[in-house]
């Protein structure tokens, strides 16, 4: 690689001369390109004749309208990112700002979606596409009135305190008291701002030699103004001496043939300068100067105002090679192999010879169809073998198989010209019909990995042209134009505390995204969101992140509820769980916004319980004294019911021991009226002894059954005097005990109340409970000597 910037003493630097050679150096170094471009696209058009072919299937023409969905097919969902990781509010609302304005232009200010596939077209077809950006502002006429002042050396300064020049056509000067002179004239006002890209046509875009981008010292474009478009841009002095003879494209020829219908253009060089810094206007023909020369207008980054992607080339040039002109012996094969079945199918035909004699019978018999012909000699035409015995046609089986042969090799070569492009069979709507729906989703993805590089290559390329786009935007568009598009005011309001404060954000927002230091924003484009899916495919990845993010969110909802400072590790999460799906981008957002205010509402619900737990000291002092109110009610209720159940157990007592005297008196009737019965037996005699006997021991079994259940009651009266006994000792010492924790709280609650009246640091006094030892009674029942029964208890210790 050479660098031509000191090519001779007698040339300056970025003189015109210094340009003039640059620039037709640049275009004998593209001229292959650009011939192999042109080739490529007649033959697109089917203008280009191939050698040795006379029937042509087109396949140069299918492959480039086949790929071209692959690359663009629907207008990009720009997106402005941070280069960091997180910013302040001011610079994440400059990205949305500014986002927004960027699909604004894509939108309105121009035909994008024109403009990006003609841009696809020119690399499928030639190698390269350039999408150049400009500001381009409409203005209009208006009268203005404005105050100009006199100066004490007899000048004229504006407003402004700048000099003013009053020789300008249609001024009217109007001279008012204490120097105020009153000034009207026709101003051109800016009426819109606009950001447009344009493509550049593949011949029309040079750059200087270099191995890599990063080595482009300077980049050209063409452009033909006609001489009302020159007038406006250099003015009428300058736009007289250009050279209005040039043509664009096919419009050179035609104009040839139509001279009235055409008017000729000045063709002008618009050359941006890294190394200079500057922007050079310059004609090659005519007079040769540089019409215009001035500082770079917008501060690009990169200063240059163009993006460009090559599909291939080789280390030491950044002139591309076009797909075409590696697959170009491929597509002749196709298309020769296509003229030869051609003239195969031609000769597959009925050609055959007959005996003249036959006459005019057998041509006639191969016209039409169901035809009976007479014939005069019949006899002798069936000794001859008949009609087959004169007739005999051509065999037309060599020529089917070799019909059969060359279908084949044409199949193969396309398939290979396919492979060599990166056409997948799926790509082109063909598959076989006995493949799975597992084979084809498989078949599709591996074949669409060679196109995954180009594709996302060519989606950077979108993106980068989008971010010139922002770039003027961001350095030339007015403020309020920006932020009238954005819906800023909307955007900003409900994320600041103070509506006061909506100005001041958005003044710094402007200064973040208008300082090129400050403005840390990069542009992406999705190639998902340029080429045409399938749209239940698509469909079905929008419900599965639906169900997904969904439960997420829900488990997250609750956990930041209980911590608050889970929501921005929740967040994070949520932002890399998101883009994992396709278009999870576009709602990241939305639910960032949505756990944001999940934080808040869980913020003020915590600020609320925080200010729950600190009540006013009167309050706590009134609750204290219910608390001592209630535990002194539920003291004595627990006393009373206590010595009702002490009563009642003792009236059940005294009524068992009633029973007890009542059954002893029984059975000490009984031994009497069993004494009478001896008694009066012993006077009976002896015949009734029997009788009294039997009486006898019936009454006797019967006082024993007595005896034995009254044994039997009174030892179940013992049981329950001892159980009473155990139960009334229980109750005493819970009673007790209940007491002295009646004491105890009631001492710390009197403790917490002076510390809430004296804000006293004292600890409260606890008491000790102190629990009595518990003892127990023991009954013992016994008989005296009389026979009664007796009832001793004693107390022990435990």
């Amino acid at each position: 690689m050479m660098d031509n910037t000191n090519e001779s003493p007698g040339i300056q630097k970025f003189d015109a001369r210094y340009w003039n050679a640059q620039i037709q150096s640049a275009i004998d170094r593209h001229q292959p390109f650009f011939d192999a471009g042109k080739e490529s696209i007649k033959l697109y058009k089917a203008k280009h004749e191939l050698t040795e072919t006379k029937r042509r299937l087109n396949i140069w023409w299918y492959c480039v309208n086949t790929l071209m969905p692959a690359y663009y097919s629907s207008t990009p969902k720009a997106q402005v990112r941070l280069r960091k990781r997180t910013g302040s509010l001011a610079t994440e609302a400059g990205a949305v700002i500014l986002e927004r304005n960027a699909q604004y232009a894509l939108d309105e200010y121009f035909d994008f979606d024109r403009v990006a596939q003609n841009a696809t077209l020119q690399y499928l077809l030639t190698g390269r596409a350039i999408l150049w950006a400009r500001y381009e502002p409409e203005f209009e006429s208006e009268m203005r009135e404005f105050d100009l002042f006199a100066t004490g050396d007899g000048g004229i300064i504006d407003a402004d305190q700048q000099p003013f020049d009053t020789e300008q056509e249609g001024l009217e000067l109007t001279p008012g008291e204490n120097g105020v002179i009153s000034a009207r004239m026709v101003l051109e006002v800016k009426r819109e701002d606009k950001a447009v890209l344009e493509c550049i046509q593949y011949d029309d875009f040079l750059t200087s030699d270099a191995r890599n981008e990063s080595e482009i010292d300077w980049v050209a474009r063409r452009a033909y103004l006609s001489r009302q478009k020159a007038t406006e841009t250099f003015g009428s002095e300058t736009a007289e001496r250009l050279s209005y003879n040039a043509f664009p494209g096919d419009m050179k020829r035609a104009s040839k043939r139509e001279v009235h219908a055409y008017d000729g253009k000045a063709e002008l060089w618009e050359v941006w300068c890294k190394r200079s810094k500057k922007v050079y206007w310059v004609q090659l023909n005519g007079d040769k100067t540089i019409l215009q020369e001035g500082e770079a207008p917008i501060d690009f980054e990169g200063f240059f105002p163009c993006v460009m992607i090559n599909s291939s080339t080789d280390p030491e040039s950044v002139i591309p090679t076009s797909d075409y002109m590696h697959v170009k012996d491929q597509i002749l094969e196709v298309e020769r192999l296509t003229t030869r079945i051609f003239y195969t199918i031609q000769a597959v035909r009925a050609n055959g010879i007959y005996d003249a004699t036959l006459g005019d019978e057998v041509e006639g018999l191969l016209n039409d169809d169901l035809k009976m012909l007479p014939v005069q000699n019949a006899t002798s035409l069936r000794q001859r073998g008949g009609l087959a015995g004169g007739i005999e046609f051509l065999n037309v089986m060599p020529y089917v198989n070799t019909l059969q042969v060359l279908q084949d090799a044409r199949q193969k070569a396309i398939a290979q010209l396919f492979e060599t492009l990166k056409v997948s069979d799926l790509l082109r709507g063909a598959s076989d019909p006995r493949k799975t729906a597992t084979a084809n989703r498989l078949e599709s993805s591996w074949s669409s990995l060679g196109l995954i590089v180009r594709q996302n290559e060519y989606a950077k390329f979108i993106g980068d042209g989008i971010g010139l786009l922002t770039t003027i935007i961001a350095e030339q568009f007015d403020p309020a134009t920006i932020f009238e598009i954005a819906d800023a005011d909307n955007f900003l309001a409900p994320q600041l505390p103070d509506p006061m404060m909506l100005d001041q954000v958005k003044q710094q927002v402007h200064q973040i995204i208008n300082d090129e230091d400050e403005r840390c924003y990069r542009i992406q484009v999705s190639s998902d969101s340029m080429i045409a899916l399938d749209q239940a495919q698509e469909k079905a990845e929008g419900l599965e992140m639906l169900q997904v993010v969904g439960s997420f969110f829900d488990q997250m909802k609750a956990m930041i509820e209980q911590y608050p400072p889970l929501a921005t590790f929740s967040m994070a999460i949520l932002s890399n769980l998101i883009r994992r799906f396709k278009g999870g981008e576009e709602v990241e957002g939305l639910f960032q916004n949505a756990l944001g205010t999940i934080t808040q509402m869980a913020q003020q619900r915590e600020q609320a319980a925080s200010q729950q737990q600190q009540p006013d000291p009167a309050m706590m002092q009134l609750q204290m004294q219910m608390q001592v109110e209630q535990m002194k009610a539920d003291l004595k209720r627990y006393e009373l019911d206590s010595d009702t159940m002490v009563e009642r157990e003792k009236l059940s007592l005294s009524q068992q021991e009633l029973f007890l005297k009542q059954q002893e008196l029984e059975i000490k009737n009984n031994a009497l009226q069993v004494d009478v019965m001896k008694v009066q037996a012993d006077a009976a005699g002896k015949a009734n002894d029997q009788e009294i006997k039997k009486e006898h021991n019936r009454m006797q079994s019967l006082l024993d059954l007595q005896r034995i259940e009254l044994e039997r009651m009174a030892t179940r009266l013992s049981e329950t005097e001892k159980l009473l006994e155990e139960r009334r000792l229980s109750q005493q010492q819970e009673l007790e005990v209940m007491r002295m924790q009646f004491a105890s709280q009631q001492t710390l609650l009197q403790a917490q109340m002076k510390a809430a009246e004296g804000g006293s640091n004292q600890q409260p006094v606890t008491i000790n409970n102190i629990i009595p030892k518990p003892s127990r009674r023991v009954g013992t029942i016994g008989v005296d000597e009389m026979g009664n029964t007796t009832l001793s208890v004693d107390n022990i210790e435990e």
